[in-house]
């Protein structure tokens, strides 16, 4: 009988996170929170890097720029918030004029950002937006 070895825990966030991505260099897990905060947490040693303040009620997604410089948000609040990765400062946003933004991505040359906003009681069709980004 083969047996399994359980892994070794690095990383164990409290409380909800709605969503997890990775950086492009795999150094770095964002968690998007229902607190409004994405967070950072350094991939080696688990340590919280940095908290930001992202959104006005529930993150609901988060993705990386493809060259790691910039984060993209979405949330309860109706934006889509690009901020730098570094700093956490805010860069520029959009906002979907009738629902909660659910998710996010990036184009894999990064000069474009695709949202998907809706509600899951709603018959009414939700709205996907597709954004350039100028940097």
């Amino acid at each position: 009988m083969h047996r399994r070895k359980f892994p070794r825990v690095l990383i164990c966030l409290v409380g909800f996170a709605a969503l997890l991505a990775w950086s492009p260099d795999g150094h770095t897990l964002a968690s998007a929170h229902q607190d409004g905060y994405v967070r950072l947490w350094d991939a080696p040693d688990g340590q919280l890097v940095q908290e930001i303040a992202a959104h006005k009620g529930w993150v609901r997604g988060v993705a990386w720029s493809p060259d790691g410089r910039v984060i993209a948000s979405t949330g309860e609040d109706k934006r889509a918030i690009l901020r730098d990765a570094e700093t956490g400062q805010w860069l520029t946003y959009v906002t979907h004029n009738r629902y909660p933004v659910w998710s996010v991505a990036w184009s894999p040359d990064g000069t474009k950002v695709a949202t998907g906003s809706g509600v899951y009681d709603d018959v009414r069709p939700g709205v996907a937006i597709v954004w350039i980004v100028e940097r």
